[in-house]
C-alpha cells in the first residue's frame, strides 16, 4: 500500500534527544546481569504546549527512566531523561493533544530508549545487555492519573 496523507496521523513525532544519560556500575562481574534483583522506574512530564506560527499545536515531552540492579553488595544503576518533540494541527485542541503526549509521545519515546539502553549496555557488560519490557502505555497513564488524584 502506497502511503500517503490520507493514512497519516495528525500527531506526528518532530525529533528526540538524550537529555541526560548517567551511568554507574561497581562490579565486573556479568552475576549482576543475570542473578541481579531488578528495578525500573517510569515518569514523564509535559514540558511544554504551544501554538505554532503556522496554526499547529507543538509540545515537548520528558521520559525519565531509572535503572537499578543489586546481587548482594554489587549495584547497578541508569538513569536516561529523554525529550521528544511533536505536532498536531490546531484543530486537535489543547486538551486531546495533552493526552496524546501523554500516550502516543510517552510511548514512542519509550521504543526510543529500549534501543538506546539495549545498544549502551551492551557495550558496557562483557556479557548481555538490559532489555527494558514493554509496557501497556495506556495502563501506566491511568496508574499515574490514580497515583497524582491521591
Amino acid at each position: 500500500m502506497k502511503v500517503d496523507n490520507s493514512i497519516l496521523a495528525q500527531f506526528q513525532m518532530i525529533g528526540s534527544r538524550i537529555v541526560s544519560m548517567s551511568m554507574k556500575n561497581d562490579s565486573i562481574s556479568a552475576e549482576i546481569m543475570h542473578h541481579g534483583k531488578r528495578y525500573l522506574d517510569i515518569s514523564h512530564e509535559i514540558v511544554s504546549v504551544d501554538l505554532h506560527e503556522n496554526n499547529s499545536l507543538i509540545g515537548v515531552v520528558q521520559l525519565h527512566i531509572s535503572i537499578r540492579i543489586t546481587l548482594g553488595k554489587a549495584k547497578y544503576s541508569l538513569k536516561l531523561v529523554l525529550e521528544g518533540g511533536f505536532g498536531a494541527p490546531q484543530e486537535m485542541g489543547e486538551e486531546t493533544f495533552r493526552k496524546m503526549l501523554s500516550l502516543n509521545g510517552v510511548a514512542s519515546l519509550y521504543g526510543i530508549a529500549r534501543a538506546q539502553i539495549s545498544s549502551v549496555t551492551s557495550q558496557s557488560f562483557a556479557d548481555g545487555s538490559i532489555i527494558l519490557p514493554m509496557i501497556d502505555v495506556t495502563r501506566y497513564s491511568k496508574n499515574l492519573s490514580v497515583e497524582n488524584s491521591k
